[in-house]
């Protein structure tokens, strides 16, 4: 516990220090306005207005990215504010906004080499192609006829984490995930389903936001519930998408309607606001850390105290009879 009130302390005073550092910068922040609807197959969660849904989702997407600030406008539009961006891509912190992380697990059609040959769509089927880079230098296109609905409902509603890691023969960034306990079961059902018949091969498609990133040959049933999106990626592509993973909004759509620069007042006011409040976190976690210690002292002066009268007990001679 006290490592855990250490470590959240820590954290508050190197933010602290950073938006002190922050003030004196030039500004670079960025406001948008989003406009957010629901689709005819989802609905809100619980009582909880689907605009109110996408500021939480705006918020948890760029913890980690800048300073955000997030106000409804009306009762489908929302402003975000970014600031303290420390030299971040526009373009990439725009993507941020209209990647939804809609995770789909569809599958591949067993002919589709020869469908896409011919140039024929089965029905409930899609035409989907990906990049794939050859010997470095050369990229070639491959195209699969993918079903248009993920198997059993297999979607990103299952997901329960995404993050980073390295291929250990390529090095190069991948990402793995992992489904809950209802999507692991479904995984499993799915891939027992696309497992070898004979010298027959199915293929899975990863589909995210309708963009096809990975068809990975299905060569036995995966339990577990944990898989691995592979790809072309540089290390900031791979950590942004597991970020979108790993916050995906699935209650409607976000369109970005504008994107202007912030106002150097505002931003200024901004980085002020969030210091001081940086350093309120700061106070508190200090004190509730300096508490925890003192009754942790307490509580182990009274251990000793009660173990010293218990030797002191043991060590009396008995009374004579």
């Amino acid at each position: 516990m006290q490592r855990r009130i250490l470590g959240r302390a820590c954290r508050a005073a190197c933010l602290a220090a950073w938006l002190g550092a922050a003030v004196s910068a030039s500004p670079t922040g960025l406001e948008y306005v989003l406009e957010v609807a629901s689709t005819s197959d989802t609905a809100a969660t619980g009582r909880t207005p689907l605009r109110d849904q996408a500021m939480g989702w705006v918020e948890a997407r760029f913890q980690e990215v800048c300073s955000v600030q997030v106000h409804p406008l009306d009762e489908a539009r929302i402003r975000v504010r970014l600031y303290n961006l420390a030299g971040a891509d526009p373009g990439e912190l725009r993507g941020l906004l209209e990647k939804e992380g809609r995770l789909e697990f569809r599958a591949v059609h067993p002919e589709s080499d020869r469908h896409v040959a011919a140039g024929l769509l089965p029905p409930g089927y899609e035409l989907m192609g990906r990049q794939r880079s050859m010997d470095g230098d050369i990229t070639i296109i491959e195209r699969f006829v993918v079903k248009q609905q993920p198997e059993r409902g297999l979607a990103g509603g299952h997901l329960k984490r995404a993050f980073v890691a390295q291929d250990a023969i390529t090095l190069q960034p991948r990402i793995e995930f992992e489904l809950d306990g209802e999507g692991a079961r479904l995984f499993e059902e799915v891939t027992r389903e696309l497992s070898p018949d004979g010298d027959t091969f199915r293929q899975l498609a990863i589909v995210l936001d309708g963009l096809l990133y990975s068809a990975p040959r299905i060569m036995e049933p995966i339990g577990g519930g944990r898989g691995v999106i592979t790809g072309s990626f540089t290390m900031e592509e791979a950590t942004s998408l597991a970020r979108v993973l790993s916050t995906p909004f699935l209650n409607g759509t976000i369109t970005v309607i504008s994107e202007t620069p912030l106002d150097p007042a505002v931003e200024k006011e901004l980085t002020r606001e969030a210091r001081q409040a940086a350093v309120v976190k700061l106070i508190l976690a200090l004190c509730v850390f300096l508490l925890a210690f003192l009754v942790l002292a307490v509580v182990l002066m009274l251990v000793r105290r009660r173990a010293r009268k218990g030797v002191e007990a043991a060590s009396r001679p008995p009374p004579m009879p």
